[in-house]
């Protein structure tokens, strides 16, 4: 699965997270609205981001050649 598709189905996941959660603290908890939203937006943001470092990865827009030691590079190579 593509990076955008992962980032994209992972959205979903939360999405559906946050509006179970909500529904839960409202219907078995006596939430108000409100407060259900707030605490099961927050929780779902929080579960999204850091569940994003694991299903996207660390790594950027692109990769990163790690240097042995840039003292000792070309210049070409340095960049």
């Amino acid at each position: 699965m593509s990076r955008p598709a992962r980032f994209w189905f992972w959205t979903v996941i939360i999405a559906a997270i946050f509006i179970f959660g909500a529904w839960r603290l409202i219907d078995k908890l006596d939430f108000g609205t409100g407060e259900a939203l707030l605490y099961s937006g927050a929780l779902a943001v929080v579960i999204w981001v850091v569940g994003l470092r694991f299903v996207i990865g660390n790594r950027g827009p692109l990769p990163g050649k790690k240097l042995r030691n840039p003292y000792l590079t070309t210049p070409a190579e340095f960049e």
